[in-house]
C-alpha cells in the first residue's frame, strides 16, 4: 500500500474514533466517565513534571480537555483515544495534525498502568494504524528534556530521536525545563529500539562498587588541579553536576555510553567515574572508548585498578539484552591518556592493554600549549595476565665510585654539552640528551620506566653529578625474563672505566632473584655498532657471546648506515666480574 506522500494524497485524521484492538488493550474513544481517573493522572507528581496541566487539576479540566479533544477531531486536527484494559480508563494516546503528511503522537498513562508496556503497545497500534490505514509518511514525537518516561515509550517504538530543540517548555505550576526533545518513526520503518538503551548494571568489586550515578550524587567541591588538567571539563562541579548527569542520561538512551558512580559500598560515598563511550559508532561497533576519574582521596588506592578490571570483564561478556545488563558483547575497548598523565598509563599498562599510537601535539589546552597523548587497545581475545605491564622500580645501586639512581629533573645536562663524534655515530638518535632536548627526553624516559624499562643515571658518588645511563629495556616482550642492556657516558666521563662499572652492578642486579630484589633474568641482549669496538670488548670482557651480524640495519644518529653485532649472555653462564 502506498502512503499518502507518495501517492500525493494528503491524509486526513477521520471524523470518528475508529476502535483499534491489541491484545487486551482496547483504543476507543474518550468518554466522559474517564475523567475520575484522567483527574488521578493528571494529579500525578510524574505527570505534572513534564506537562503543562491546570492547578490543582479537577475533574472539570478533564471534562474541558475531553470536550476539546471532540472539537480538533471534527475541525481534522487531532484526535485520542482512551486506552482501557479490563474495562478502566489507564491512559490516553492520540495523534495531531503537523503538516498535512505528518502527524505528532503524545500519550498519558494512568500511574497504576506505567512499567506495564500499555504505553508501547498503544503507540504501537497507534503508529500501525496510521502508516497502513491512513498512509501517513511520519509519525513526529517530542518530550520536555528529561522525560525519559516518554523517551523510553517512543525507543520502544522505533523511533530516533533527531536532537534538542533549545527552547523553554512549559511544565505545570508555572514551571519551565529547557529544551525539547524530537524525533520521528517513518512508515517502513521498523517499529522496535534502533539501538541499545544501556543500564549500568551494579558490579561489585569488594572494596568498592561500580553503580549507577544518582541525582544524591553531587560533588561537595570542583574538580583539583590534577582534574582539571587532564579531565578537560568531563568531571563535574556542584553547579554543573545536574546538566552532567543529564547529558550522561541522554548517551545511555541513545545506545552511545555506558557509565558508573564507583563507591565506597560502606558509605555509598562516590569515588569517583568510569565508563564506556562510543558505542554506537557504525564503524567501529563492538569497540568501546574507556574513560575514568578519581577524587582525590580515592587515588594511589588500587581502586581503579579493581574497576577496570570489572568494567574490562563486563564489556567482554555477551551482550542478552538491549540494557547490556549483563555483558556488552565487545570485542574491543581503547582508552587515550594526556601524554604527561602517567598514572593513567600505568593503569591501562597494569590491565593489559597495549599502547598502540603516540600523537604529538592533539590535545588542545585553554591555557597552555597543546599536548601529545597515548592512545591504548586491548581485544578480548588477548591474554592480559601475559601482556600485562607493571611499571620498573629503579632501585639505587652502588659501586666502589658510582651511584645508579633513577633519573631527576636536575639531572638536565649543562649548555656545553653537545653530542660528540662518537655519540652521533654509535648511538641511535635521541638517545642521549642535551640542554635544549631535555625535557623530551625525560619525559620519554619517565614513560619507558613506566612500560617497563629500568634506566639508571650513572651519577658520580662523590658529587652526584650525572655521568651517563645504564637501562635493561625491552622487558615486556617477547618473553619477561629476558632484557636487553644499553649504556652510554658523557664525554667527559669516558675514559675512567665508569661504563664498566656501572655495566657490572645493572648486570649483578639483573641475573639476582627477586627474592634478593632482583630481576631474576635468565638471558640479558646486547647489540652494538660493528665499528664500535670498545662497546665490544666491555661486553666481552663480561662474559658475552657474539653470535650474529646484521648487514647495513643500524642508522646512526649522524644519517650513516652500518653493520650491527649481536651478544647474549645467559643466567647460568654468568660470572660476576671482579674488579
Amino acid at each position: 500500500m502506498c502512503n499518502g506522500w507518495l501517492s500525493g494524497i494528503v491524509p486526513h485524521l477521520p471524523h470518528d474514533v475508529p476502535v483499534l484492538v491489541d491484545g487486551d488493550l482496547t483504543l476507543r474513544a474518550q468518554h466522559l466517565d474517564d475523567a475520575p481517573r484522567m483527574t488521578q493522572a493528571c494529579r500525578d507528581p510524574a505527570a505534572r513534571a513534564w506537562l503543562p496541566l491546570p492547578a490543582p487539576y479537577e475533574e472539570s479540566d478533564a471534562r474541558d480537555f475531553i470536550a476539546r479533544i471532540d472539537r480538533g477531531r471534527v475541525e481534522g486536527t487531532q484526535i485520542e483515544w482512551a486506552i482501557e484494559r479490563g474495562g478502566r480508563w489507564v491512559g490516553n494516546v492520540g495523534l495531531h495534525d503537523r503538516r498535512g503528511d505528518t502527524f505528532e503522537v503524545g500519550y498519558l498513562v494512568h500511574p497504576e498502568a506505567r512499567g506495564t508496556g500499555v504505553c508501547r503497545r498503544a503507540v504501537q497500534r497507534l503508529a500501525a494504524y496510521a502508516f497502513d490505514e491512513l498512509g501517513v509518511s511520519g509519525l513526529a514525537w517530542r518530550a520536555a528534556r528529561g522525560n525519559f518516561a516518554s523517551r523510553r515509550v517512543a525507543w520502544a517504538c522505533g523511533f530516533a530521536v533527531d536532537g534538542t530543540w533549545e527552547v523553554p517548555h512549559p511544565v505545570s505550576d508555572g514551571g519551565v525545563v529547557d529544551g525539547v526533545w524530537v524525533g520521528h518513526l517513518h512508515a517502513g520503518e521498523a517499529r522496535a529500539p534502533r539501538h541499545p538503551w544501556w543500564q549500568p548494571p551494579v558490579l561489585d568489586g569488594g572494596r568498592f562498587v561500580l553503580r549507577p550515578w544518582s541525582d544524591d550524587d553531587v560533588p561537595r567541591r570542583g574538580p583539583d588541579e590534577q582534574s582539571a588538567r587532564f579531565m578537560m571539563g568531563t568531571q563535574p562541579s556542584p553547579a554543573s553536576y545536574t546538566d552532567w548527569l543529564l547529558t550522561r542520561r541522554e548517551r545511555m538512551a541513545a545506545g552511545a555510553g555506558i557509565y558508573w558512580c564507583i563507591v565506597d559500598p560502606d558509605l555509598d560515598e562516590p569515588l569517583g567515574h568510569i565508563a564506556l563511550q562510543h558505542l554506537g559508532a557504525a564503524m567501529t561497533r563492538g569497540t568501546g572508548e574507556l574513560s575514568y576519574w578519581l577524587y582525590p582521596s580515592a587515588r594511589g588506592l588500587g581502586i581503579l585498578q579493581e574497576a577496570l578490571d570489572l568494567v574490562i570483564a563486563h564489556a567482554f561478556s555477551p551482550l542478552t539484552d538491549d540494557s547490556g545488563a549483563a555483558g556488552l558483547g565487545l570485542h574491543r575497548l581503547q582508552a587515550g591518556t594526556d601524554i604527561d598523565n602517567r598514572p593513567s598509563a600505568r593503569a591501562l599498562r597494569r590491565a593489559g592493554f597495549r599502547q598502540v599510537a603516540t600523537e604529538r601535539a592533539v590535545l588542545a589546552r585553554p591555557d597552555r600549549s597543546p599536548t601529545g597523548a597515548l592512545t591504548f587497545e586491548l581485544l578480548k581475545a588477548d591474554d592480559r595476565l601475559a601482556q600485562n605491564i607493571e611499571p620498573a622500580v629503579v632501585p639505587t645501586l652502588r659501586t666502589a665510585r658510582l651511584v645508579l639512581r633513577p633519573w631527576t629533573v636536575e639531572d638536565r645536562p649543562g649548555e656545553d654539552v653537545e653530542l660528540d663524534r662518537a655519540s652521533l655515530r654509535y648511538m641511535p638518535p635521541g638517545a642521549q640528551p642535551t640542554y635544549s632536548t631535555w625535557d623530551e627526553w625525560y619525559h620519554r624516559r619517565a614513560r619507558q620506566t613506566d612500560e617497563g624499562q629500568v634506566m639508571w643515571c650513572i651519577a658520580d658518588a662523590r658529587t652526584d653529578e650525572a655521568l651517563g645511563a645504564v637501562t635493561l629495556f625491552d622487558r615486556a616482550a617477547p618473553v619477561r625474563d629476558r632484557a636487553e642492556i644499553g649504556y652510554w657516558l658523557y664525554p667527559d666521563a669516558r675514559g675512567h672505566g665508569y661504563a664498566g662499572e656501572a655495566i657490572d652492578a645493572a648486570l649483578a642486579h639483573g641475573f639476582a632473584s627477586p627474592t634478593q630484589d632482583g630481576l631474576g633474568l635468565i638471558r640479558i641482549d646486547a647489540d652494538t655498532d660493528a665499528e664500535n669496538t670498545a662497546s665490544q670488548k666491555l661486553l666481552r670482557e663480561r662474559g658475552f657471546r657474539e653470535w650474529g651480524r646484521a648487514h647495513s640495519d643500524y642508522t646512526r644518529a649522524d644519517g650513516s648506515i652500518s653493520d650491527s653485532i649481536y651478544f647474549e649472555l645467559l643466567a647460568r653462564d654468568y660470572e660476576p666480574t671482579r674488579s
